[in-house]
């Protein structure tokens, strides 16, 4: 029987007024605090050996709702649930707000079907869906290294205008965290003493069977516990002691502004002022409020106060609460204003050259310059860097998203998508059609020096829009497939924010798989079949098999899928800066890569060379499968192995046999660089006849130590 959408959108929606009704009695039952305590604790726990995106049920948007539906109402002063009710009554208010949040969620996307994702209306419906209950848009890390960064040059208006500057604030924002963890551990260590008091007082009674004259324990607890074993004693007190810290577990997790300034190190009247700014009160939220949108007061006041005490229910909110409150302030102030769009212009532009700079590491750098063509137009780029024989074209946009646009207007989306990303894309391919046309581009600096390039040392050509605005959620709905109409064919740019850029530079192992990664990136994105959650998800997979989809293309293709959704797979890299950042392990793990360690030496090796052919033969090694791959490094293992024994002369190829792109590679060892340049034209001719490959590779390598690559020879070869 088919499903009537209208009766489906109808049961939704008396599910999520029964859930609401039901949610909010449970939530007068708790003493307001202790139960946000509890929600809060709950949807922020984690298993600290190994960060994981997908927490069941946890979810910091959880709290947030309860927190929300407390807000509607006067501060709750005491529990009427027993202590031995207590934890199912608090999970029944987890389930019911997890249920909550999936019926609004449901009733939210009924009311904006979109049948093309990849439209304005798709990332207006993305937007909108994600500012209302996923977190965390950036690592925190980097958003707070961005920040400080950021507004170094506006910390004196900025603590004129709020009573702390950027670094207090961020200071403060960290100690949060810290000064709430070390509160419930104490709490903790109270309970692991308490248990061990009282453990020794039901021992002692054993022995006397004698009740001691001060004690909480009841007659009935002595005789009842003395039945069980020392063990079972010790795990029935625990459990009691535990079960009464979450009870009162208010006293943990929320601090006052004394306790928050001696933590924090930040002084007791900033740290008020902070509070002030960022926290609300029972009774803020009105009764006819939705609860879950991509505004409520949580987003710019995530703390909540009542009389001396704050509690925050969602850490990620606080983090991100202070930026946009700094910048709607600097909108009052045209003089502000203006420097401040200069400085994020120019901040925007030296991070992203500096990253690259750092990932890519040999690079020439020309930035801020102008050209003219026949008309006295004056036309821009931001930058332009030289690779090797890659030359990227820079344009950096330091717009924001506007809360318009996050509550889903397709309108102000659009506009938002035209200023960031199709104005830069415009001023890229400009740059690029002026530089293809002349043999000799040149370009001016702001200072009128004149520089010039030589178009045939260019092979190949990136269009780089680097945005401020944490764009990764979006960035995969622009589609090669030219749906919102900007792209043009074959000039399809790699869209990135600074912050996705930090990602990419902590994790590619060598400089040519950035170049890669964009290559696959595309492909990738070449087909309307694939989803995935954010650009980092695309990473994750790059990192753990070079985004070789084309087998699970042509399967959706033979049995008709219209969706090809990937799964996460960004929690490898989440768990590297958990580690890294949070419980501080210097040694955190990255997320490894596909590429075999051998190739990965064997790259690096060639990227220290100068040879014309350099970057071509990299992209060939590359794009060779990934089972070709661990194929070609075992046998390059093999060859390196009889070299350091004989160093003679030694030899193996691996052949990449795709439809009208067959190609192979050959890898030498010889002590001398023309022994093996004169060997190399013959074998690759008479491989080529032998494959009818249209093109071979080969890398001459002289280094007899068997874990080390010198290479003295390169060629492409081409015989028709």
């Amino acid at each position: 029987m088919a499903l009537d959408p209208q009766q489906f959108i109808e049961d939704n929606n008396k599910a999520l007024r029964e859930t609401l009704s039901e949610l909010k009695e449970k939530i007068k039952l708790v003493e307001s605090y202790d139960l946000l305590s509890n929600l809060a604790l709950y949807n922020h726990f984690y298993d600290g050996k190994e960060y994981k995106d997908y927490q069941e049920d946890r979810m910091f948007v959880i709290s947030e709702i309860v927190a929300l539906i407390a807000l509607q109402g006067n501060y709750i002063k005491t529990t009427s649930i027993p202590p031995a009710g207590f934890s199912n009554h608090i999970e029944e208010i987890q389930n019911l707000a997890f249920k909550y949040r999936h019926f609004e969620g449901m009733r939210m996307m009924s009311e904006r079907m979109v049948a093309d994702r990849n439209t304005f209306e798709g990332i207006a419906l993305k937007t909108m869906a994600d500012e209302s209950s996923i977190r965390n848009p950036t690592y925190p890390h980097h958003h707070f290294e961005v920040s400080i960064e950021l507004y170094a040059q506006f910390e004196k208006e900025i603590v004129e205008k709020f009573g702390f500057g950027v670094r207090d604030s961020i200071a403060l924002r960290k100690s949060i965290l810290d000064l709430i963890n070390k509160k419930f551990f104490e709490e903790k260590d109270k309970v692991d003493a308490r248990v061990m008091a009282l453990s020794m007082e039901v021992y002692k009674y054993r022995a006397t069977q004698k009740i001691p004259e001060s004690t909480d324990l009841t007659a009935e607890d002595f005789i009842s516990l003395n039945k069980f074993s020392r063990k079972r004693i010790k795990e029935i007190l625990f459990q009691n002691c535990l079960a009464g810290l979450f009870y009162n577990l208010s006293r943990a997790l929320t601090f006052t502004v004394a306790e928050l300034s001696d933590d924090s190190g930040v002084d007791l009247n900033k740290t008020e002022k902070f509070l002030s700014v960022f926290s609300c009160s029972f009774g803020s939220v009105l009764p006819s409020d939705v609860i879950l949108s991509p505004e409520t007061i949580l987003k710019s006041k995530p703390l909540i106060h009542h009389e001396n005490r704050y509690l925050c229910p969602s850490i990620p909110l606080l983090n991100f609460c202070v930026e946009p409150v700094i910048e709607s302030f600097f909108k009052t102030n045209s003089k502000i204003q203006n420097r401040f769009k200069g400085v994020k212009h120019e901040f925007l532009l030296t991070k992203g050259i500096g990253l690259l700079t750092e990932l890519l590491k040999s690079v020439k750098v020309f930035r801020n310059l102008y050209y003219t063509e026949e008309s006295p137009d004056r036309y821009e780029s931001d930058a332009l860097v030289l690779y090797g024989r890659t030359l990227l074209i820079i344009e950096a946009k330091g717009h924001r998203i506007s809360e318009p646009a996050k509550r889903g207007a397709v309108p102000r989306t659009e506009k938002h998508m035209d200023e960031i990303i199709g104005d830069s894309y415009n001023q890229a391919v400009r740059t690029l059609e002026y530089f293809k046309k002349h043999k000799n581009p040149h370009f001016f600096t702001k200072t009128k020096q004149r520089i010039e390039f030589e178009r045939d040392v260019v092979d190949n050509y990136v269009l780089i829009v680097l945005t401020l605005e944490p764009l990764g959620n979006i960035t995969h709905l622009l589609r090669t497939t030219a749906s919102i109409g900007y792209f043009g064919e074959g000039k399809f740019p790699w869209i990135i924010s600074i912050f996705d850029l930090i990602v990419i530079k902590d994790h590619l192992p060598v400089p040519s798989m950035l170049f890669h990664y964009i290559k696959r990136r595309e492909k990738f994105l070449a087909s309307n079949l694939t989803s995935v959650f954010e650009e980092t998800d695309m990473l994750g997979y790059y990192l753990s098999n070079g985004l070789f989809i084309d087998h699970i293309l042509e399967e959706a293709a033979e049995k008709s899928v219209d969706s090809v959704f990937f799964e996460n797979q960004t929690d490898p890299i989440n768990n590297y800066y958990v580690q890294k950042y949070v419980h501080r392990d210097t040694a955190a793990p990255k997320m490894q890569s596909y590429l075999p360690s051998v190739l990965i030496e064997l790259i690096k090796a060639i990227e220290a060379t100068t040879f014309k052919e350099r970057d071509a033969v990299i992209a060939g090694v590359l794009d060779v499968t990934v089972q070709r791959q661990k194929l070609f490094s075992d046998y390059i293992l093999r060859v390196k192995k009889m070299f350091s024994k004989d160093g003679g002369r030694h030899d193996c190829s691996v052949l990449k046999d795709d439809i009208g792109n067959k190609y192979g590679i050959s890898f030498f060892t010889g002590r001398h660089p023309n022994e093996i340049s004169g060997s190399m034209f013959q074998y690759a001719h008479y491989k080529m006849q032998q494959t009818g490959a249209g093109r071979w590779l080969t890398i001459g390598d002289v280094c007899e130590n068997e874990n080390t690559f010198e290479i003295k020879s390169l060629h492409i070869f081409k015989f028709r």
